[in-house]
């Protein structure tokens, strides 16, 4: 089946966020009617090149985050899912025998709006667009495997991790296919997906547990040759990996081969930006947050197959923001929005005078779980949370919920435990805490709160086992944003 003839099967979402403040929305997602799902469109020819060779688009994104919102940051436009979209369906009317859509991954965690629905607002929105595939990113686990497979079941479109191993069976796990095919009629485009091999100890460790991101260069390797028998005349590679710097994984997909197994890649996972060749294969990565798009274009002989770049470049958001908003994704936003969305992101919590960076509001966030853990344990001296989880600054003026949650998008529980002086000095060197004076003594034991994230690690592995969970004051677990969130509203942060 031709992919621009084909009819996709709509299904509803399956879950939905469990976070503390709930919706008041009382309609269920599976009895909504939304838009039907179809891209089929008359035959056309291919679109050729003066010379008679067929020219393939390749179009990526990579660390969304959820920004699917239109609107400036301190690091500049995020262009929202509307304006993409519309960019890439134009595109695709262009050339819609020899145009694929693809994601890197990192696709869900990061706002309001995607996390309330443990990322099925942004699963349908690439429904709607036509993405062909996705690569598996560390932040797809953020939720655990649960959330992957209901996202699974939702998409349209495959997910992919060649590399991604069940750990009981040392076997290709079920989140995920090694690579896809797509049918574009007069071409065949085999797309690979992995994962960076280190990026295991970048993931709450129970929610891995049952998974290992293998090297990934024998797994590519291997799904060249299967694509190759398959009948694929292109190769690209989807890799929530960074090939700012390659290694020597990477050098092998490039370079061991008596040509590169691949035709493209396009990376993700750094948030950072990066065009350039490796042995004449381009190499993409953006900054994320649907700043820029990735696109490749190459040309394909349709009798010999041989490929050859045309042009390689990071799509700038100027040229995107020029496009008119996408009125069916606007009406799919529209509705997640106004029943699990809309009640909880814009309340107001309270202001700031100037904007609050990242590495203040880490200090702020401690100073806030220690306040209130205080009120659980009196004897609780200190607070820690990992510098990593802050990932956007407050803005000057009104702070609402939605800008709390972006910055803080991460569902790590809080728990009270036991540990000694030593070892959380070692802690101290490189995470934030409050407060911010405080300095362990050598063989005193402290109560201290802290999150999932850190407690999981095998570095903490010498808490004692007195640990207490915090417990959110209407139930379920309390998670940091929502710390910082009560000390807006009682005017204590």
């Amino acid at each position: 089946m031709l992919k621009k003839n084909k009819i996709f099967v709509f299904l509803l979402p399956l879950v939905l966020a469990s976070c503390q403040t709930t919706s008041t929305a009382s309609e269920d997602l599976t009895s909504v009617s939304l838009p039907p799902l179809s891209n089929s469109q008359s035959e056309v020819e291919p679109l050729y090149d003066g010379e008679g060779n067929i020219l393939v688009d390749i179009f990526g994104i990579n660390d969304f985050h959820g920004a699917i919102v239109n609107q400036d940051t301190s690091d500049g436009l995020e262009l929202g899912f509307s304006k993409i979209g519309a960019y890439l369906k134009a595109k695709e009317a262009e050339n819609p025998y020899g145009t694929i859509i693809t994601s890197s991954g990192d696709m869900w965690q990061g706002s309001a709006d995607s996390n309330l629905t443990k990322g099925a607002l942004v699963t349908d929105l690439m429904n709607y667009i036509g993405f062909d595939a996705m690569a598996l990113g560390n932040h797809e686990f953020d939720w655990t495997d649960e959330a992957i497979f209901a996202n699974k079941e939702l998409a349209s479109f495959p997910f992919l991790g060649a590399n991604i191993m069940e750990k009981a069976t040392n076997t290709l796990s079920d989140l995920a296919d090694a690579y896809t095919l797509v049918d574009l009629g007069a071409i065949q485009v085999g797309i690979i997906g992995t994962i960076g091999s280190s990026l295991e100890s970048s993931i709450l460790t129970s929610a891995v547990a049952d998974y290992s991101f293998e090297p990934e260069s024998q797994y590519v390797i291997a799904a060249r040759n299967e694509l190759e028998q398959q009948g694929a005349d292109v190769f690209v590679l989807l890799t929530h990996d960074s090939w700012v710097t390659l290694d020597s994984e990477a050098r092998a997909i490039i370079n061991e081969g008596n040509e590169p197994y691949v035709d493209a890649v396009f990376c993700g996972h750094q948030h950072a930006g990066d065009r350039h060749l490796e042995n004449g294969v381009p190499v993409l990565q953006t900054t994320g947050m649907g700043h820029e798009l990735m696109h490749v274009r190459l040309a394909v002989n349709p009798e010999t197959f041989e490929t050859s770049v045309v042009d390689y470049n990071r799509i700038n958001a100027t040229t995107i923001n020029a496009y008119n908003p996408d009125a069916t994704l606007d009406q799919v936003y529209d509705y997640y929005y106004v029943n699990f969305i809309k009640d909880i992101k814009e309340e107001v919590l309270g202001s700031l005078k100037s904007e609050m960076a990242e590495d203040t509001l880490g200090v702020h966030t401690t100073k806030a779980m220690y306040e209130y853990a205080q009120t659980v344990e009196p004897e609780v001296a200190l607070a820690v949370h990992n510098s990593g989880g802050v990932r956007a600054p407050l803005p000057k003026g009104t702070i609402t919920y939605g800008d709390v949650y972006k910055s803080l998008p991460f569902d790590n529980y809080t728990a009270i435990v036991t540990i000694e002086g030593n070892d959380l000095a070692q802690q101290l060197s490189w995470n934030k805490f409050y407060p911010k004076d405080f300095v362990p003594q050598a063989g005193v034991e402290y109560r201290v709160i802290s999150i999932s994230y850190l407690l999981e690690k095998e570095a903490w592995s010498y808490v004692t086992s007195d640990t207490a969970y915090v417990e959110h004051p209407d139930g379920g677990y309390y998670y940091p944003r929502d710390m910082v969130a009560e000390a807006f509203r009682n005017n204590t942060f």
